[in-house]
């Protein structure tokens, strides 16, 4: 079984080997014209939602994505992103949030976390943890390695 590629964006979903390239109309917020990638393998899935805001979001949702293991939280969990409907849509075993250490944004913003934990998730924080990676195995597991940063 091969790797499926799914890439979404407003208005349209196309798999690998039939890309799609469109501007969204009207001209939105750059975040919410995110490249987003759903990456399916040995029966997982992950998504991977870029910089989306919430309109970039509700696209997602309204198109139909579907449940995942994993999804990379949008927009560094900022308070702009993480849509209830998004969270319930995609219910992932996984939230990993990409953000900085002592950001001047103060991301992830704790409504996000608390979101994506009621949604079911784990949590996954690269701030907290360092560098994250989630392997798919030959027999469909997930393993989640951390790779936790010295202490300043």
């Amino acid at each position: 079984a091969g790797v499926e590629l799914i890439v979404w964006g407003p208005r349209y979903q196309a798999a690998a080997g039939a890309p799609v390239v469109q501007a969204a109309d009207p001209v939105r917020s750059v975040n919410d014209n995110s490249l987003v990638v759903e990456v399916r393998y040995r029966g997982r899935a992950l998504l991977f939602t870029g910089d989306l805001e919430a309109e970039g979001e509700r696209d997602l949702v309204d198109a139909g994505v579907a449940p995942v293991d994993v999804v990379k939280v949008a927009h560094h969990g900022s308070p702009t992103s993480s849509l209830p409907a998004l969270v319930e849509a995609t219910r992932p075993a996984l939230a990993v949030i990409s953000c900085g250490r002592a950001n001047r944004y103060g991301f992830p913003a704790s409504a996000v976390v608390a979101r994506w934990r009621a949604g079911g998730a784990e949590i996954a924080r690269t701030d907290l943890d360092g560098a994250i990676t989630v392997r798919v195995d030959a027999a469909g597991g997930l393993a989640v390695e951390r790779f936790a940063p010295a202490e300043p």
